[in-house]
Formats: structure tokens, C-alpha cells, sequence
């Protein structure tokens, strides 16, 4: 199917969107770029000497969408994978060669010094998720941000290119990356 098809056969709301985005979440194959659960949330995230950072610190809000952004090639990926890495999640983008001599440190929110799961158990995840945006129209991602903004108890990491920052909601969180030089 081309394309162009596809983006006509995707939901038309927001909030349609974000169910379909949410049950696509650990699919390749999402249009809506690589996503992954998380049953905690990010407090910091530091990195040295991981891809193009001689140091990169980024610190993320609770309960909240938080966005890295930067061009291509600055690294947004890079600190998406990292997260991922640093609790034994392999990408096939990122593994044990991509960490080298460096140092991944990933802080979590208090309260959060362990992870335990049960049934009746209510948490508060985290969505890392990468590309979220490319594949979107322009006209679709803020009130996607709004929507995933919505979901107050979840912490929201994606990364996010040709975004204009200036028609995010406040309470959003921006991170940009700049690789060292």
C-alpha cells in the first residue's frame, strides 16, 4: 500500500491516534516510530563518551511528556537507546560496542528503587519512544503531544524533529541535544 494511503487509513482524533500508537508500542513496524514500556520513570539521564557526547545530561519531569530534540545526527536516538541499554534492553542500533569506554547513568524518579510487578498493582510507566513524529503531517503532533500530555501518571520520553517548541503546551518538557564538538 502506498504511502500516501496508509497516512488516509490512520485514525482521524488525537485521541485515536494515541490508542493506536499505544497498541503498537514494542512493534518495528509502527507508524509511528519505535516505542517501548518502561514500569518506572526517568528522574536524569547522563551520558559520557556514548556516541557523539563527550557529556550529555538531561533531567525529566514526572508525570509528563518530555521531549529530546535536536537535528539530525545530534543524538537523540543515541540518548533514547542509551535509557533502554542501561536496563538491559539490547537495540539493534546500540549494544555493548556503542558503549565502549563510556558511561551510561540513569537516576529514577524516589520511590523507585525497585521494580515489582503484580496484578492488582497500579504503576506508573514510562513510554521511551523513538521517531514518534517523522512519520506524522505537521498538523498532527501537538495535539498528539496534547493527548500523550493527557495521560498525567505516565512519563513520556520521545524524540522529536521539526518541532516548534513555541506551540507546546507549558507544563512539556524540552531537552536538546548538542553534541560535543
Amino acid at each position: 500500500m502506498p504511502f500516501g494511503n496508509e497516512l488516509r487509513s490512520q485514525p482521524e482524533t488525537a485521541s485515536g491516534r494515541l490508542l493506536k500508537y499505544l497498541s503498537e508500542v514494542g512493534s518495528e513496524v509502527s507508524r509511528y516510530g519505535e516505542a517501548y514500556f518502561l514500569p518506572f520513570q526517568i528522574e536524569s539521564l547522563i551520558l559520557s563518551n556514548i556516541g557523539p557526547f563527550e557529556r550529555f545530561e538531561a533531567h525529566f519531569n514526572r508525570n509528563s511528556v518530555n521531549l529530546v530534540c535536536g537535528p539530525g545526527g545530534s543524538g537523540k536516538s543515541i540518548a533514547l537507546r542509551a535509557i533502554l541499554f542501561a536496563f538491559g534492553r539490547q537495540h539493534r542500533y546500540f549494544d555493548e560496542r556503542a558503549l565502549d569506554n563510556g558511561v551510561i547513568s540513569v537516576k529514577l524518579f524516589a520511590g523507585q528503587n525497585s521494580v515489582k510487578i503484580t496484578g492488582n498493582e497500579r504503576h506508573r510507566p514510562c513510554i521511551i519512544a523513538d521517531d514518534s513524529f517523522e512519520r506524522m503531517r505537521e498538523a498532527e503532533v501537538i495535539p498528539f503531544i496534547n493527548e500523550l500530555n493527557s495521560l498525567k501518571d505516565t512519563q513520556t520520553i520521545a524524540t522529536a524533529r521539526r518541532l516548534d517548541v513555541s506551540k507546546l503546551p507549558e507544563d512539556v518538557n524540552v531537552v536538546h541535544t548538542r553534541p560535543s564538538l
